[in-house]
């Protein structure tokens, strides 16, 4: 027995892009995510990574992860993770950044607006004595680090 399988719909229901070629008679899938990830140009700035004075955790807003659209369109970050090498994790929400912007990643809490999100932290999450910060797109593929000092 054979099983036929209508291509073109599983496909499409996993949000790809179906082209046949009648000339050649084939068939090209593009799976979106993959051009996305190809197409980013999102890059981690900058890190403050001490609060003014005695970095005693009581202020986690003293440090943050500047996040900057080198490219010249703007990006979705929905999606998109910023992990330590402590694997302390924010998940961006739905944030447009307009090429060419920047926004700061705050440790601590506040309230979002167009250049400033809050991990949420109670405490810093950034080592004074150096760490690693990754930045991976919705799809889990990572785009970019910053090692400091």
């Amino acid at each position: 027995g054979r099983t036929m399988l209508p291509l073109r719909f599983v496909a499409e229901s996993l949000g790809c892009s179906v082209d046949w070629n009648a000339t050649t008679k084939t068939i090209t899938i593009k799976y979106p995510k993959e051009e996305q990830a190809a197409a980013v140009s999102v890059k981690i700035a900058s890190i403050h990574y001490t609060t003014a004075g005695n970095d005693d955790n009581k202020n986690p807003n003293g440090e943050w992860v500047e996040i900057k659209n080198t490219g010249s369109t703007s990006v979705n970050l929905k999606g998109f993770t910023l992990e330590d090498k402590a694997h302390h994790k924010f998940i961006f929400p739905d944030f447009v950044l307009n090429n060419g912007e920047t926004v700061k990643v705050y440790s601590g809490s506040g309230t979002p607006n167009s250049s400033s999100l809050y991990w949420g932290s109670s405490s810093a999450i950034w080592n004074n004595d150096g760490d690693t910060a990754y930045l991976y797109d919705n799809s889990g593929n990572l785009i970019d680090t910053y090692k400091y000092p």
